[in-house]
């Protein structure tokens, strides 16, 4: 099919045979209607455009590559972790502005929705840059004074956190990692004191 469609597409693309392609691979009957009443400007056009995408569908797409996080909120700062779950709330923002885009006659509203739909990934991806940063430079700290201080000030709130997940779930894992993280959190005092 591919083979097919792209041969006509890269040759001189003879309206009759690109109308037998779209008889033999095309499912809108409007459309088979339309061009077997014959060759115009528009028909040809359209043809040629319904080939292109019949192309573009049957060609297998790769699956993007998804990366793993380098990090979980619970590396972030407390005013990171704000701004990461506020990046929940303007991904729906950005949703609804686009769900009504497509219900707005108004150009005006249009083009303000727009807006409001870049605005809120703009948003995104400033809070994203800030996270990225915040644990380059937090990773970079990591020998400094300061630098334990602050991690381990971190880990006082994620012991804090899994000792309150423990007491409300009773489960092993997060006792074990309560224990882990404590025992991190010594290694840090002993550092800093040492330091």
């Amino acid at each position: 099919m591919i083979a097919d469609i792209e041969s006509w597409l890269a040759g001189n693309r003879n309206f009759e045979r690109g109308v037998e392609l779209y008889e033999r691979y095309g499912t809108n009957p409007a459309l088979k209607i339309l061009f077997a009443s014959g060759a115009s400007p528009f028909s040809t056009d359209k043809l040629f455009k319904e080939l292109t995408a019949l192309c573009i569908k049957a060609k297998p797409k790769s699956a993007p590559k998804v990366e793993k996080p380098k990090y979980t909120i619970d590396d972030l700062s407390p005013a990171l972790q704000r701004e990461f779950k506020r990046k929940g709330d303007l991904f729906k923002q950005a949703s609804q502005m686009h769900s009504d885009l497509f219900h707005e006659q108004n150009q005006q509203r249009r083009a303000d929705l727009v807006a409001g739909i870049k605005s809120c990934f703009d948003k995104i991806a400033a809070i994203w840059k800030k996270c990225d940063e915040y644990i380059r430079d937090r990773d970079n700290q990591d020998n400094t004074v300061s630098g334990l201080i602050q991690k381990r000030n971190n880990l006082r709130t994620r012991i804090s956190k899994a000792r309150k997940q423990e007491l409300a779930d009773k489960e092993q894992d997060l006792i074990a990692e309560l224990k882990l993280v404590e025992a991190k959190l010594t290694t840090l005092e002993n550092s800093v004191r040492n330091g």
